[in-house]
């Protein structure tokens, strides 16, 4: 904390002189880098990812993206507002007529239906907020945060909300206000010969029908694009949890403790593998999946001793004991882990690398680098006694690092276990560690959940991503099923003329899902691009990542054309079943 008075800037330019004066010395001799920065805390959950934080963060970009999809639905909704009004506009010819032939001005009818359309918004928020208040269990226990309720007790939103529900109804309501006021008193007051109000370029008219079909191909461009964001985000979480990291992450448990166990728990590993259900034990300075302040990953600066050029290479380092090999499943390409005929205190100037690593100090095969030594900025010089397999030793957000696994003992212990009886193992190995150290309270992980944990965050973006893809299909739906539903009630004469004339069935729902289905269409091809750049971009944020293949791009768009015939057939098919004579009665 900062005192009175004193700006981060101000602290941050003492910063060089301290280094130089406490660890330059040190530096110049390493050859390393050091320094301080500062951060404010409230900026580390959304917007810092870097090492020993104090736990798993999540990114500003889902808050973005979470925002955005809310405008999505909205927009939505606010379309399907426009297209239900603007359809019953021949409703209403007759009353527009009524009151401006009494005297109502254009002003006062843009000023009613505006005011209609702000409390109809009013009544949707009440609905949304008892909706709010009666899913935000389920909604909590969906995304793995309970707080989706808690806005209600700020103040803020109690000012926000009805502002917003204004906005909406004066967004959504404008445009239907204004083209409907502008109708005039004597058009509104005639009747053709079918007994409809005669309405010049309105209900039949090309720009009130353009800006229908405008509305919609927006309306399942934003459906098409939450579809294939929900499939691609899924499919990435799947790729990420059965991806092979290297190791076998199945029944390991990590258990953290401090110094004082680490140098002592040899006697507890050796009671701990006279248990059946105990396969192997370690220790090591960081274990897989155990990402903020538990553990540590150390930069090293490193180069092959026999390297005429001496050329310099950052590796990262973790410190681990016997057995840390097998405990994990980690592979040997070639060479021995630490332990075998010899001890740990006759191995500390041994080492051993990943391919990453070996690569990078100029070995082409495990085999070449086996005995060479590597010297190591702080002084000290390895031999290198065995490669393994790359694994991940972080996330898959970052790609695997040159690692060099150093010998000696760390703040971590991994036990593996055999599957079957987990619980009476766990039992056994909570009891010994209770016997060797009474004063230090036992805890443990399983590695796997710990790995799991690690896109906690995506997890529940892919949740709320699959909520919003299924609520935007759902308004998208009811839109296109009241519009279908105008549109074959305003041809119902003509269906039944085509009917008597012989027409079938099929040949009307041909003719009439001609028009929608080439929307839909349409929406295909403004919604596959953008949801290429923006799904291509979120991807980006993985080191290893699933290809963007078109097999979910033309799923989103067979779903919304599956909907689209489905709708206008069911209105088709029960017009045009009706009796022709019924429906020309009238003409």
């Amino acid at each position: 904390m900062l005192a009175e008075g004193v700006s981060p800037a101000d602290l941050a330019v003492k910063f060089p002189r301290f280094v130089d004066r406490h660890v330059g010395e040190q530096l110049q001799v390493r050859g390393g880098r050091y320094a301080f920065s500062l951060q404010p805390v409230t900026d580390i959950h959304l917007y810092s990812h870097l090492e020993n934080e104090p736990g798993v963060n999540t990114d500003v970009s889902y808050v973005y993206i979470l925002s955005a999809m809310g405008l999505f639905i909205l927009v939505i909704v606010c379309i399907n507002y426009v297209n239900l009004s603007t359809a019953q506009f021949a409703h209403r010819v007759r009353e527009i007529g009524m009151r401006k032939v009494l005297g109502a001005s254009r002003l006062h009818l843009v000023r009613q239906y505006l005011g209609e359309s702000v409390l109809l918004a009013f009544a949707a928020l009440l609905i949304a907020l008892v909706a709010v208040w009666l899913v935000s269990p389920w909604f909590d226990a969906l995304t793995g945060m309970p707080a989706s309720a808690g806005f209600m007790g700020h103040a803020l939103w109690w000012v926000a909300l009805p502002a917003a529900a204004v906005f909406i109804g004066l967004l959504s309501g404008g445009y239907p206000a204004i083209r409907l006021s502008a109708f005039g008193a004597v058009p509104g007051l005639k009747e053709g010969q079918s007994g409809r109000p005669v309405w010049p370029g309105w209900s039949t008219g090309t720009d009130s029908v353009l800006t229908r079909k405008v509305l919609v191909v927006i309306q399942f461009a934003i459906s098409i694009a939450l579809i294939i964001g929900t499939g691609v985000l899924f499919g990435q979480i799947s790729y990420i949890q059965n991806k092979h990291l290297g190791f076998d992450k199945e029944q390991v448990i990590a258990i953290p403790s401090i110094a004082a166990v680490a140098y002592q728990y040899q006697s507890w590993k050796d009671e701990l593998l006279r248990h059946s259900g105990v396969v192997d034990a370690s220790q090591g300075g960081y274990l897989p999946g155990l990402e903020g302040n538990i553990g540590w990953v150390t930069s090293e600066t490193a180069w092959r001793v026999e390297d005429p050029d001496q050329v310099k290479h950052d590796l990262q380092g973790v410190i681990v004991a016997a057995g840390y090999v097998e405990t994990l499943g980690l592979e040997m390409l070639a060479g021995r882990s630490f332990g075998g005929p010899l001890d740990s205190q006759t191995e500390s100037d041994k080492i051993l690398l990943n391919e990453t690593a070996m690569r990078l100090l100029g070995w082409d095969t495990p085999e070449e680098a086996l005995g060479e030594r590597v010297q190591f900025g702080i002084g000290m010089t390895q031999t290198v006694i065995g490669v393994v397999r790359d694994y991940h030793l972080r996330s898959l957000h970052l790609p695997i690092e040159p690692l060099v696994i150093l010998n000696g003992r760390g703040q971590l212990i991994a036990v593996r276990i055999q599957p079957g009886d987990t619980k009476s193992t766990l039992a056994f190995i909570e009891q010994a560690w209770t016997r060797h150290f009474p004063d230090f309270p036992f805890a443990f992980s399983f590695i796997d959940e710990d790995i799991d944990r690690l896109y906690r965050a995506e997890q529940r973006i892919g949740n709320v991503f699959a909520v919003f893809a299924v609520v935007g299909v759902l308004l998208a739906c009811m839109g296109l099923f009241a519009l279908v539903s105008y549109t074959v009630g305003r041809r119902t004469r003509e269906i039944g003329i085509r009917k008597a004339l012989g027409a079938s069935v099929r040949r009307v729902l041909a003719l009439l899902s001609a028009e929608f289905v080439g929307l839909v269409l349409l929406a295909n091809a403004i919604a596959w691009p953008a949801a290429w750049l923006i799904m291509s971009r979120w991807l980006e944020s993985f080191a290893y990542r699933i290809e963007l293949g078109w097999e979910i791009f033309l799923a989103a768009g067979g779903v919304a054309l599956l909907i689209t015939v489905l709708t206008i057939g069911y209105h088709v098919t029960r017009t045009a079943l009706a009796n022709p004579a019924e429906v020309l009665r009238g003409e």
